[in-house]
């Protein structure tokens, strides 16, 4: 996957998101419940395509760190889609303990 292409779902996630919490808003329900709840896959492709620290490791422990990491950043309200990227792809170890 391409830096463009990474930072083009990196987008379309956050656009995701916003949509989820309108329909919280709207409906007490999200994407995730229900028919719809495909779109999150996206988490999984990313998280695939991130570096090896973000993926998981067979572990239980070590794959629910893992994951927060992850979600932290893409999550992120006050980083840009090309910070996601950088860090996301980044083999240097991270040490803002998730203040992004």
């Amino acid at each position: 996957m391409t830096k463009d292409e990474f930072i083009t779902l990196i987008k379309i996630a956050e656009a995701i998101m916003k949509i989820d919490q309108a329909c919280r808003s709207l409906t007490n329900f999200g994407l995730d419940e229900g028919q719809c709840n495909d779109v999150f896959l996206l988490w999984t492709l990313l998280q695939d395509n991130s570096a090896p620290k973000y993926r998981m490791e067979g572990n239980t422990e070590l794959e629910m760190q893992s994951y927060r990491a992850f979600s932290q950043i893409l999550e992120s309200t006050t980083l840009t889609p090309e910070e996601k990227y950088s860090l996301l792809t980044s083999d240097e170890r991270d040490d803002t303990n998730g203040k992004q």
